[in-house]
């Protein structure tokens, strides 16, 4: 096995005891702990791969598929709120999440196309029961976007508002400008109705 697989294994460990937080720092905690040197150090989406395979060897497909559906109603039920309290013209659970790939180091990415106050939102949450979040701006293709990060059942959430003056295309990423896998709440749900189907 090289290094990078070695560092990758670990750090995907890390990550599933809660040891580490995110996938840089699961990364530098494995590379120290088995003395590898940077210039060995897995890519972030290797580190992903051996996460997703170690749990579906840990809790098998149905279980692993359980797990994924358990994480995306996260999604479903922020998305659901923000339906009903900020009327978006578009809402979007993007990225890695959108496909499903919830493995290591977990984040849901949602954008709501909307006139609320990113204020509005964040007391729509906090109000629902969801913890106090932390403000942030982001600097995007698009200009400064507003959204906020907070966690849930151990996975990272960030709602980023795309006033939709101002935001011209949701199937782009925010930075990049390149094509972003994206589903809607509607999609999102048969995703999850699918990912439980087969449960025993």
């Amino acid at each position: 096995m090289s290094d990078a697989d070695r560092v990758a294994q670990l750090a995907a460990r890390l990550l599933e005891r809660g040891e580490s937080r995110d996938l840089p720092s699961a990364i530098r905690s494995a590379a120290n702990r088995l003395g590898v040197r940077p210039e060995s150090w897995p890519s972030e989406s290797l580190v992903r791969r051996h996460a997703e395979a170690m749990m579906q060897q840990d809790r098998g497909d149905s279980g692993h598929a359980a797990l994924t559906a358990e994480r995306l109603r996260i999604a479903e039920e922020i998305m659901t709120l923000l339906e009903m309290r900020a009327a978006p013209s578009e809402l979007w659970l993007v990225g890695r999440a959108a496909k499903g790939h919830l493995d290591a180091d977990p984040k849901l990415r949602i954008r709501a196309h909307c006139t609320a106050p990113i204020g509005e939102i964040a007391a729509a949450l906090v109000d629902a029961g969801y913890e106090e979040p932390a403000f942030q701006v982001a600097e995007s293709k698009w200009g400064r976007l507003d959204r906020i990060r907070f966690r849930e059942q151990g996975v990272e959430c960030v709602v980023t508002r795309c006033p939709r003056a101002q935001v011209l295309d949701s199937s782009l990423d925010l930075f990049t400008g390149a094509p972003v896998p994206r589903i809607d709440l509607a999609g999102l749900r048969r995703m999850i109705d699918e990912l439980s189907r087969d449960r025993p």
